[in-house]
């Protein structure tokens, strides 16, 4: 889709779209007879207020992205492409998420849907993900805080 369809489609600006792509939230961009083309995804699931980022709280907004059928990646929440890896990675082992496309990978949630385990575990009051051991291998308390990545 063109920027224009894609400020449609997600109710925001042109420039917001721009402001997307420039900061690394939308993957997949071609470029086709001069204009820039972006997959078809549904609406990036920007950051809102500043959190401090721990693993527990990547964990549950990836999960709350897939939920409402949003669109994230590691850009997106401010760490690496290796501990958003790791973070999908282990959701998907614990049967937190699962594939709706086989061509799905770790870049994006893009073709990943929540498991109705993970929507029990969102629907809880104290949140916290059995089976997934939070030792913090990939350093993702150390990264910027939500809301203000680093480019």
């Amino acid at each position: 889709m063109t920027i224009d369809e894609a400020a449609k489609k997600w109710c925001v600006t042109t420039g917001k779209v721009i402001d997307y792509i420039c900061k690394g939230y939308i993957l997949g961009i071609s470029c086709r007879e001069d204009k820039l083309v972006i997959p078809d995804i549904s609406t990036p699931a920007t950051r809102g207020n500043a959190k401090s980022t721990n693993v527990e709280a990547v964990f549950k907004k990836i999960l709350s992205v897939c939920n409402r059928m949003e669109y994230t990646n590691a850009a997106i929440l401010g760490i690496t492409g290796e501990q958003f890896e790791y973070c999908m990675n282990e959701l998907e082992k614990h049967d937190y998420i699962q594939k709706n496309n086989p061509s799905a990978d770790f870049r994006s949630n893009l073709y990943w849907s929540i498991t109705l385990t993970g929507v029990e575990m969102l629907s809880k009051r104290k949140f916290s993900l059995q089976g997934i051991t939070i030792n913090n291998p990939v350093g993702i308390q150390n990264t910027a805080k939500i809301g203000l990545a680093n480019f």
